[in-house]
């Protein structure tokens, strides 16, 4: 019998990065169909670690989405996650009644694509 979780497990995706080329990208709330707007005051957040320094992107709040912009002047010093380099990142979110809790969403490692 398998046991079930407790709560659903923060999502693993690739953060695809490109030396030279900012990553820009957009959450929705997709809880719901047709997707929900996110409320005012929303905070997205993605964080990347890599050794001792964690750089932090914060997203604009666009007509209910949170759109994100990873610049390469920040990001071309990340290199991708391998087993002998532990990169990784995470994205999370909080509200403006309670913007102390945030709520993970993604999470997982780096990987450089064809150009980076």
């Amino acid at each position: 019998m398998a046991i079930p979780n407790l709560f659903d497990p923060t999502l693993e995706r690739a953060l695809p990065l490109s030396r030279g080329a900012d990553l820009r990208f957009s959450v929705y709330d997709d809880t719901t169909k047709p997707p929900t707007s996110w409320p005012m005051g929303t905070i997205g957040i993605v964080e990347i670690d890599h050794g001792a320094e964690t750089l932090r992107f914060d997203a604009e709040l666009v007509e209910g989405r949170l759109d994100f912009l990873l610049d390469s002047e920040k990001t071309d010093s990340v290199p991708a996650t391998t087993s002998s380099n532990k990169v990784s990142w995470r994205l999370r979110i909080a509200f403006a009644e309670d913007p102390t809790t945030e709520l993970p969403v993604y999470e997982g490692p780096v990987y450089r694509g064809r150009h980076g």
